[in-house]
């Protein structure tokens, strides 16, 4: 298999001068241009998705030294990885997505649905990956909704009611749902009422952290009507009709 891995690397090079290596050298396609542009993509395709599949394979579980094989390994993810985030190299999304899952490799799965615009699936995904006990998978969804969060509001309140959803989240992401309580009603995200309603759905979120929320829109509610109100009568009073 590795020897077939370097023959289809090979003839990609030759033919369409294409490479996942890191410092690839470039040799002159040595052929003529094709005939049937359609059947020439059909063929880069089905190599590309084939180099796919032998990068998320090999190497092959044998004895030997295992320093080794994860040193083989860890050069076969990445120019899986490589090819994945390459926009010129092409390859079936679908049948990618599907080695992804079926060979279990994340960073190309992430990948490929950020890719594909299906962020919410990203997030779902590390929430999953938290349940299942996995290190660090409630601060991947963190991380994540400040990346994608900014053009894709709705993803706010999806976070929100999962890092309520259990006592020991709550309890480690406590400055996490205080900033994105800060952030909705900054950005007017969720109504006040659509906000307790997140909190409140289950006895996770304290009753003192929905009240002082909720004390503390009242506050600068009562601060914004005063500031208006004492605006309005300055302005009343230098028109004299309120001023006699």
């Amino acid at each position: 298999m590795s020897h077939f891995v370097r023959f289809l690397e090979t003839v990609a090079q030759r033919r369409w001068e294409q490479s996942v290596e890191e410092q690839s050298i470039t040799i002159p396609a040595q052929h003529e241009p094709p005939t049937d542009e359609p059947a020439d993509k059909a063929d880069q395709i089905a190599v590309w998705n084939t180099l796919l599949e032998l990068y998320l394979t090999l190497p092959l579980s044998t004895p030997g030294d295992k320093d080794k094989l994860k040193k083989e390994e860890n050069t076969m993810r990445k120019k899986a990885l490589r090819l994945l985030n390459s926009e010129t190299i092409p390859y079936d999304p679908t049948h990618a997505l599907i080695l992804c899952s079926s060979r279990q490799y994340t960073p190309g799965l992430v990948l490929l649905w950020e890719k594909m615009g299906m962020h919410e699936h990203v997030l779902r995904f590390w929430m999953d990956r938290d349940k299942e006990g996995t290190p660090g998978a409630s601060v991947e969804v963190v991380q994540r909704l400040k990346v994608y969060g900014a053009t894709r509001r709705h993803l706010y309140p999806l976070v929100l009611r999962y890092l309520t959803s259990t006592s020991e989240l709550l309890s480690r992401h406590t400055a996490d749902v205080a900033e994105i309580l800060e952030h909705v009603e900054k950005e007017k995200i969720l109504p006040p009422l659509g906000v307790i309603q997140v909190l409140s759905r289950n006895e996770v979120a304290s009753v003192g952290m929905v009240k002082q929320w909720l004390m503390t829109r009242i506050k600068l509610a009562r601060e914004e009507i005063d500031t208006v109100g004492k605006d309005l009568t300055m302005r009343l009073c230098r028109t004299n009709i309120f001023c006699l």
